[in-house]
């Protein structure tokens, strides 16, 4: 999130170099995260660094970031003021640091199931009842999307299997001890 400061918008996306991850309508969450860790930070031996850089990641997609005062209860959407523009990812600054990377993460998900070929303006936030209830498919997708990309399958696995504690692992994907846990527990990681 280097460069993101309140209220302004990082760079400009150079276009030729912006990268896109093909999906379709069966493609699970954790194979499109891991496409896009692949397509993106992930080196030429597909060995990637923890805290997974979720940042270059919405930079190499064509994604800039904006960091704004919200409401609390918002976290973050997606808007693009004019048709052509690149897509925003504006998030509530007064958000903790491993709060807003997974904003981040949820975000990219949703572009990249839903906007990387959408060409239109649009404007965030777009939450109703049902998505802040946890039923709306769409927030769930993003949600498991999230934590596939900030906290891959097999490197949770790893460490946990170390003896790693919640609060180390945390430390380790920089993600909230809330967050670990959910994924270790989806993972079925249980002691």
């Amino acid at each position: 999130m280097a460069g993101a400061q309140k209220g302004m918008k990082s760079p400009t996306i150079d276009e030729e170099k912006k990268i896109t991850v093909p999906i379709d309508t069966t493609t699970e969450p954790a194979k499109a995260a891991t496409d896009t860790i692949l397509r993106t930070v992930a080196d030429e031996n597909n060995c990637i660094q923890l805290p997974v850089r979720v940042g270059q990641i919405a930079n190499d997609l064509g994604l800039r970031i904006r960091l704004e005062d919200m409401d609390w209860k918002l976290e973050g959407y997606l808007t693009r003021d004019n048709a052509g523009d690149p897509i925003d990812i504006v998030m509530n600054r007064d958000k903790p640091v491993v709060r807003r990377r997974f904003t981040m993460a949820h975000e990219i998900g949703h572009y990249i199931r839903k906007y990387q070929d959408v060409k239109d303006p649009f404007n965030g936030p777009h939450r109703d009842k049902k998505a802040a209830a946890g039923f709306d498919s769409d927030e769930i997708w993003a949600n498991g999307f999230a934590a596939s990309l900030l906290m891959p399958a097999s490197i949770v696995r790893k460490y946990w299997a170390e003896g790693k504690s919640l609060k180390e692992m945390a430390s380790i994907f920089g993600v909230s001890e809330t967050a670990m846990d959910i994924r270790r527990a989806n993972l079925g990681l249980v002691g």
